[in-house]
Parts: C-alpha cells; structure tokens; sequence
C-alpha cells in the first residue's frame, strides 16, 4: 500500500483534489478485495468528503467517481452486515447514475449492475418489497444483456444471482399472496419464483461446460428452492426429489473438499428431502435424511438451547419414521441416545413434553 500513500502525500501537496479523491477510492477497492473492510470504508469515507467539497464548491467533477465511491462503501459495508448502510449508499449512487443515465451522460454500468444485484438480495432479506428487488434484479440482467451485445464480455455469475434473488423474490409474493387469501396469485409467484430458479441453474450450468468458475452454494439453494415449491406448492414429488438430490449432492461435495457450509441450509436440505422422501412412500430414505439433519442441529451450534422447538420437533418426526419400520431394535435404541441428549440441555415445555412421550415408548 506504499504507492498510494505516495501518491495521497503528492495530492495534497499539490492541492489536487480530484486526484486526491480518485486515490482513495482505488485504495478502498483495493482495501474491500483483500477483506480489510474497515479500511475500505474509512477510504471511501475520505473520497466522498472530498468529491461532496468539490462539488458544494461550485468544482468540476465526473460524478460517476462519487457514485462509485458510494458504490464501494455500501459493498464493503454489506459483508460486515450493516445491510441499512449498505441500502443507504447504493440508493445514492443509483439515484447517481440513474439521472446522469437520463442526461445523457456516460456511467460506469459495469459497477451498476452489480449494485442492482447486491441490493435486491439485501431487499430480500431485510424487506418487504419484492417488487423493488425483482426490478433491480431484473435491470441488472438487461444492462448486463445490453452490454454483451454491443460486445461487452458478460458477467454470467451477476445475472445467475440476480435470477436467485427474483426466485426468492417471487417466493416471498407467493407466501403474501397466501396469507391474504389470493390463490391464483399464489401460484403464479411460485410459477414464476421456479422459472428464476431455472434459469439460475442453467447460467450456473453454462458456466461449468465452459469450464468457467461457479458458485456451487448458489446452485445447490437454487436446486433446493425449487425443489421445495415443487414439494409443498406444485406436488411434484419426483421433480422435488431430483432438484433435493442435487442440493445435496453440491453440499456434501463441498463439505467434503473442505468448504465451509452453512449449518442451517444442511439442515434444511435434508430435512426437505426426508419430508419428500415420506410422501413417496419411502420411509428408509426419510429416516436416513432425518438422522443427520438432527446431527447437524445438535453439533452446528454452540447452544441447541435456541433450537430446541425445531430439535424436539424433528426427533418426534425422527420417532414417528422408525415407528412405522415395525423395528423395535432401532426405535428404542433412538430413543435411549435422544433420551441423553435431552439430559445434557436445559429443559423447556418442548424437551419436557418430548421426554415423557420417550419414556411412554420405552415402557411399551
């Protein structure tokens, strides 16, 4: 980081401003790509200072650099999880280049598009307005078109996240939908959240026969997404089955080379799956999902005590499975191992509940 010091010290020394602010937003993105966050947003704090003086100041300045500025901070402060932050800045340099769009004037649409992305994942996790995030989303993938065919090399990787971020979109319209009692809208969102997911898989997929780099956890919570709105929206539990067999073969793969996975979303991978499996008749398979899905709440998390309605509630699914075997051998030995278990935290209504139900079994 020598050179950039050097060449802030020679900025202000000559009282060049814009060159100042340029340097601070090169070091920031330096800063963001090599995790050093704060550093980054201290960076694009100090450029944005500088361009918004300017500018008071009556200066000139090419404010796609103050967009980018803002740009870079909100992605810097996405991954320490200050989501509102990260809103507040891109809802600023959108706004940005969005009027110089409609002046006329040249912006850094390769920048654009990923803030479009970014931020509709942030409205899916943080908000309720889907429709917001599905046209971000959806901006994005048509800049991103746009630019291929004036010969632009296309970011496949952006437009397959931003058909995650409609799908999930899509999801939470058919869930409102639901809840207020509109069913034909409720299957048209979850129609349109699957045809997302596709084309999230097959942009994934483009891209592993071009032997080009993929987000593997981005495919497999497509696989799974789809998978559950095949299950409990459509009742295709063929279609369900294959895209869960998939989510689980991405994820136990990347375990296996040592990627770090998200507990919950193995959790729920084969918890979907175990469902799935009962509904087709195929009570050995849903036990065998359901062992390791308790496995994983059990020795993911520092405390179960959080867990513990989802932990009971899974064991008394787990019980009810092998019950169903007619093998008393398996179904007492179950219930003697969770019986331990239950032991070793504090008790809640659930455990308590749970833990009677146990001992009634293992009189039996």
């Amino acid at each position: 980081m020598e050179e950039f010091d050097m060449a802030i010290r020679m900025a202000e020394e000559s009282g060049d401003k814009v060159t100042l602010a340029s340097v601070y937003i090169v070091r920031g993105m330096r800063c963001f790509q090599t995790g050093e966050y704060l550093k980054a947003i201290s960076d694009f704090d100090d450029a944005i200072i500088i361009m918004k003086r300017i500018l008071n100041d009556g200066g000139e300045l090419d404010e796609n650099e103050l967009a980018k500025a803002y740009a870079g901070r909100g992605m810097a402060y996405y991954p320490k999880r200050e989501p509102d932050k990260a809103m507040q800045d891109f809802d600023k340099c959108i706004e940005i280049w969005e009027r110089l769009q409609l002046e006329g004037k040249h912006i850094e649409e390769e920048f654009l598009i990923r803030v479009y992305a970014i931020r509709s994942g942030i409205i899916n996790t943080t908000s309720t307005d889907m429709g917001v995030a599905i046209s971000g989303a959806e901006k994005s993938i048509e800049i991103a078109e746009r630019r291929q065919a004036s010969g632009e090399e296309m970011d496949y990787s952006i437009v397959a996240y931003n058909y995650l971020n409609m799908g999930v979109s899509c999801d939470q319209k058919g869930v409102d939908c639901e809840q207020s009692g509109d069913s034909y809208g409720q299957k048209i969102a979850f129609e349109e959240a699957n045809t997302n997911y596709s084309k999230c898989i097959e942009t994934w997929k483009t891209l592993r026969n071009n032997e080009m780099e993929i987000d593997y956890d981005s495919l497999a919570t497509a696989y799974m997404n789809r998978g559950s709105n095949y299950y409990h929206e459509m009742g295709e539990i063929g279609k369900a089955l294959l895209d869960y067999n998939e989510a689980v073969r991405i994820r136990e793969k990347l375990e296996k080379n040592g990627e770090q996975q998200n507990a919950f979303d193995m959790f729920m991978v084969y918890k979907n799956r175990s469902q799935a499996f009962e509904a087709d008749g195929d009570v050995e398979s849903a036990i065998n999902d359901v062992i390791p899905a308790l496995q994983i709440l059990k020795g993911s998390f520092s405390s179960i005590v959080d867990f513990q309605p989802i932990y009971y509630s899974v064991l008394e699914e787990l019980i009810e499975l092998i019950e169903k075997t007619d093998n008393k051998a398996l179904l007492h030995e179950t219930l003697q191992e969770f019986l331990h278990a239950m032991c070793q935290v504090p008790k809640i209504l659930e455990a308590e509940m749970a833990h009677n139900k146990i001992l009634e079994r293992l009189q039996q």
